[in-house]
C-alpha cells in the first residue's frame, strides 16, 4: 500500500506500482517489504527534489523495476530537479547555476574582470566593473571606453574632425598629431587649407601646397585663388596693369587681359619703314611694343628707313650712284636738297667714284677696303659684322715639315697664309719630309707616297729598297741561290739564309764538319775533318757541331743517346756515372724525373708507402774537387732516393725507418718545397727503430713536397734497410 504524503507539487500518477498483486489491493508487509520514501527526479540524473516525495515500498530488484517508482529515487539531494546538469558531485561549470548543489555559483572557477559595454563597441567603462567566469551580457574584456553611449567612439576607432574624442586619448581633433597609424587625427576628414605667405587673405593655388586640418592652421586660409603667393600685390581683387604679370590671377596679363588698366599702356606710332621714328596720324595704345611701331612720331618719310626725322636727317651728293654720298653735307631737312642727293643716315662713302665701294658693301679678298670701315682683307674679320666675305677666302693647311705638301687635319680659311700654310692637304705624315704623295714607296712599314698602300702591297714600291730571299723547297731553313727573289717581306717558301747543300732534301742543310762514327751509334769521336762540305770525307761519318759530345765509348753501341738510363751498368750520358746526379755549389740536387728509383707517389697514401734496399760501402757522389763544402755528404749510389708527394691540406707526413742487420747505419731524410731547394745531408739521423715528423701542411690548400732519402755507412759492409712513408690527419690541438 501507498501512502501519499502532503507535497507542493502534483504526483505522477502511481499506476501499476502494485501490480502483480492478485485478489485486491497488496500491502509491503504481505510482501514482506518496507515502507520507504521515494523522491521526484525529474530531470533524470539520479538525484531526487526532497521536496516531492512518496511513500513506497522498498525496492530489493537491483535494476530499480518494477519495485520502485517511475521518476522516483530514493536520492534527496538534487537542488534543481529541472536541469540534469546540476547535482551533487556536478562538475561545476561557468554557466551562472550551482551545478554541485554547494550552494554557491560557479565556485572554484577562474574568474576574470569586465566591464559593461552599453554601446557593443568592445570596450567598457571603466567605472562599471564586474568580475566573471566568462563575459556577461553587454559585458566587454577591454576597458578604456570614454563614451559608452556612443559605440564610434572608443580606443581603436579613428580621430576624425568632429570635436570630440573619438579615440579616447584625451586629444580632439587637430590635437591628436600621432601619426595616423598610431592613432592620431585622420586629417581627411577636416578641410582643406592653402598656406597664405605674402599674407594678403588669399590663398596659394598650386595643390601640391595644400594642408588638410581640422581647424585653419596658422599662415594658412581657405582660399586657394593667389597665382603668386610671395607678393601681396597679385591676387584676385588686385588691378591688371602693365608690367608682364598676372595681377589679378585671371591668367591673362597685360593686354591679353580685359580688365588692363589704360592708364599704365602707352602709346605707339606707326613705323612702317621700322627706322625707329613712326607717323602722328597713325597710332596704337598697348603694353609692349607692337610690330613696325615706334614710340617718336617725327618721322620725314615712313617708306623711307634712312629717312628719319628732320633734325637727324642730312643730304651729300652720291657721284658714283652706289646710294652713298660723299662731301660737305646739308643741312637737317625732311627732303634731299636737289636731285642726286642721298640722306648719310646709312654712312658716308669712302670712295665715291666707284660704285663698288659703299658702306654697306660685303669685304671680299682684293686688298681693298670694299665696306668703308678702314680694314682690308683679313683684318676686317670675317665672324664680325661687315667682316670679309668667307666664300672669298682660300683654305691653308699646315706643312710643318717643309716638304710643300700641308696636312689635312690642320688647316683653316683666310685671303693670305699666315705661316708656312699651303694650299695642298694631301700629306699623311706632316712630321716627315720624306713622306708625302711626291715620295718613293720603300721597304720601311710606313706609307711613304701617302696612298694608303704600304711595302709589298704598294704596286710603286722600289724593289732595291726590299732584302733578298732565297728560295727553300725543302723547308729546312736554308736557301739556294738558284732562285732569288727582293721584297719587304719573307715570301712563302722562301728564307733569308742560304747555302743549302741539297735544297730537294730536309735533311741536308749548309756545308759542315764531319767525324768518324766507328760503332756506328751514331756518336763520333777522333779527328773532325776541314773544312766543311756538303759531303763526309768517307764512309762511317757523322756531322759534327759545336755542342757535340764526344763518344766516350767509340766501340760500345750502347754508349750512344747521351740521355743517362740510371743503374743499368751502361755511362750513356758519357760522365763517368751510371746515373744523374747533378750539385751546384750549394749541394743542392737537381735530378731528373728518369732518376727517380723510387717511382713518382702522388700522393702517399695514408697507410705507408714502404721503400726497401741495402746500403752499399760509404760512396762520395759529390765533386768534392769544386764543392768542398759538400766532402762530408758521402752517399750510397744505390739507395738514394727522391720522392714527389702530394700533402693534402691538414695532413701530416710521417717516417718511419730500421736496419735489418746491425747498428752503426747513419739515415739522412730531408724534405723540401722544390728539388733544386733539397739540401744534401740535411735532415735527421736514427738507427734500428725510429719514427719521425716530415711535415705538417697546416695551409688550405694541397702541397707539393719533396723528400731526400740518403744512406751512409760507418763500415764497409752492406745493410738491408726499410723505410716506411705515410700520411695522417694532424690531430686537433
Amino acid at each position: 500500500m501507498i501512502r501519499r504524503l502532503p507535497i507542493a507539487f502534483a504526483l505522477l500518477p502511481l499506476a501499476g506500482l502494485l501490480a502483480g498483486c492478485p485478489g485486491g489491493e497488496s500491502t509491503c508487509d504481505d510482501r514482506g517489504l518496507q515502507e520507504v520514501e521515494w523522491f521526484q527526479d525529474r530531470d533524470r540524473d539520479t538525484y531526487g527534489n526532497r521536496t516531492v516525495v512518496i511513500i513506497a515500498c522498498e525496492d530489493r530488484d537491483p535494476s530499480g523495476l518494477p519495485d520502485s517508482p517511475e521518476s522516483f529515487v530514493r536520492d534527496a539531494t538534487d537542488c534543481d530537479d529541472l536541469r540534469p546538469a546540476v547535482y551533487p558531485q556536478a562538475i561545476e561549470l561557468c554557466d551562472g547555476l550551482d551545478n554541485n548543489c554547494n550552494g554557491a555559483i560557479d565556485d572554484g572557477l577562474p574568474f576574470n574582470d569586465f566591464w559593461l559595454d552599453n554601446d557593443g563597441d568592445g570596450f567598457g567603462d571603466p567605472a562599471l566593473q564586474v568580475e566573471a567566469c566568462s563575459t556577461p551580457d553587454n559585458g566587454a574584456n577591454r576597458p578604456g571606453d570614454c563614451d559608452d553611449s556612443n559605440p564610434n567612439v572608443n580606443p581603436d576607432a579613428f580621430e576624425i574632425c568632429n570635436g570630440i574624442d573619438d579615440d579616447c586619448d584625451t586629444f580632439v581633433d587637430d590635437d591628436d598629431d600621432a601619426p595616423l597609424l598610431e592613432g592620431g587625427v585622420d586629417t581627411s576628414t577636416g578641410q582643406p587649407w592653402r598656406p597664405d605667405i605674402d599674407s594678403d587673405g588669399y590663398g596659394n593655388w598650386n595643390a601640391s601646397t595644400e594642408l588638410y586640418a581640422c581647424e585653419q592652421p596658422d599662415g594658412y586660409v581657405a582660399d586657394a585663388t593667389d597665382c603668386d603667393d610671395t607678393d601681396a600685390q597679385i591676387n584676385t581683387t588686385n588691378q591688371e596693369i602693365c608690367n608682364g604679370i598676372d595681377d589679378d590671377c585671371d591668367q591673362l596679363f597685360d593686354d591679353s587681359d580685359p580688365s588692363l588698366d589704360a592708364a599704365t599702356q602707352t602709346v605707339w606710332y606707326r613705323d612702317a619703314d621700322a627706322d625707329g621714328h613712326g607717323v602722328p596720324d597713325e597710332s596704337i595704345l598697348t603694353c609692349t611694343t607692337p610690330w613696325f611701331y615706334a614710340l617718336v612720331d617725327d618721322d620725314c618719310d615712313d617708306a623711307d628707313p634712312l629717312v628719319l626725322s628732320a633734325a637727324d636727317t642730312t643730304w651729300a651728293l652720291d657721284a658714283d650712284g652706289d646710294g652713298f654720298g660723299a662731301g660737305t653735307p646739308s643741312e637737317p631737312m625732311c627732303t634731299a636738297p636737289s636731285a642726286g642727293f642721298v640722306s648719310l643716315v646709312a654712312g658716308t662713302d669712302c670712295d665715291d667714284t666707284n660704285p663698288d665701294i659703299f658702306p654697306d658693301q660685303i669685304e671680299v679678298c682684293d686688298t681693298v677696303d670694299n665696306d668703308c670701315d678702314e680694314l682690308i682683307d683679313d683684318d676686317d674679320l670675317w665672324f664680325e659684322e661687315g667682316g670679309v666675305s668667307v666664300d672669298s677666302m682660300s683654305a691653308w693647311f699646315q706643312d710643318g715639315d717643309g716638304d710643300g705638301f700641308g696636312n689635312p687635319n690642320q688647316g683653316f680659311l683666310s685671303c693670305l697664309p699666315i705661316g708656312n700654310e699651303v694650299s695642298d692637304f694631301t700629306d699623311c705624315l706632316d712630321g716627315n719630309p720624306d713622306i708625302n704623295p711626291a715620295a718613293t714607296e720603300v721597304c720601311d712599314g710606313l706609307d711613304n707616297d701617302c696612298d694608303f698602300r704600304v711595302d709589298d702591297n704598294d704596286d710603286n714600291l722600289d724593289v732595291d729598297s726590299g732584302t733578298v730571299f732565297t728560295r727553300d723547297a725543302d723547308g729546312d731553313g736554308w736557301g739556294n741561290l738558284q732562285d732569288v727573289i727582293r721584297s719587304c717581306a719573307v715570301p712563302d717558301g722562301y728564307v733569308a739564309e742560304f747555302g743549302d747543300c741539297d735544297d730537294n732534301d730536309a735533311a741536308i742543310g749548309l756545308p759542315t764538319n764531319w767525324w768518324p762514327d766507328v760503332d756506328l751509334d751514331g756518336q763520333g769521336s777522333g779527328t773532325v775533318s776541314t773544312p766543311a762540305s756538303c759531303t763526309p770525307p768517307g764512309p762511317d761519318y757523322v756531322p759534327w757541331y759545336i755542342d757535340s759530345v764526344e763518344d766516350c765509348a767509340p766501340d760500345d753501341d750502347l754508349a750512344e743517346s747521351g740521355e743517362e738510363i740510371c743503374y743499368d751498368g751502361v755511362d750513356q750520358g758519357c760522365d763517368g756515372r751510371d746515373y744523374l746526379l747533378i750539385a751546384d755549389g750549394a749541394c743542392n740536387l737537381v735530378l731528373p724525373d728518369t732518376c727517380l728509383q723510387a717511382q713518382a707517389m702522388q700522393p702517399i697514401i695514408p697507410g705507408g708507402q714502404a721503400i726497401e734496399g741495402t746500403l752499399a760501402g760509404a760512396v762520395d757522389n759529390l765533386d768534392t774537387a769544386n764543392n768542398p763544402s759538400c766532402a762530408n755528404n758521402a752517399q750510397s749510389a744505390a739507395t738514394e732516393r727522391i720522392m714527389k708527394v702530394l700533402v693534402p691540406a691538414n695532413m701530416r707526413l710521417r717516417a718511419r725507418h730500421r736496419v735489418v742487420s746491425a747498428d752503426s747505419v747513419v739515415y739522412l731524410l730531408s724534405s723540401c718545397f722544390s728539388v733544386a731547394s733539397c739540401e744534401v745531408g740535411a735532415g735527421i739521423a736514427g738507427s734500428n727503430q725510429y719514427e719521425t715528423l716530415i711535415y705538417d701542411n697546416v695551409s688550405s690548400v694541397d702541397e707539393i713536397h719533396y723528400l731526400v732519402l740518403d744512406g751512409r755507412r760507418r763500415t764497409s759492409d752492406s745493410r738491408e734497410f726499410r723505410v716506411e712513408l705515410f700520411l695522417e690527419e694532424i690531430p686537433a690541438p
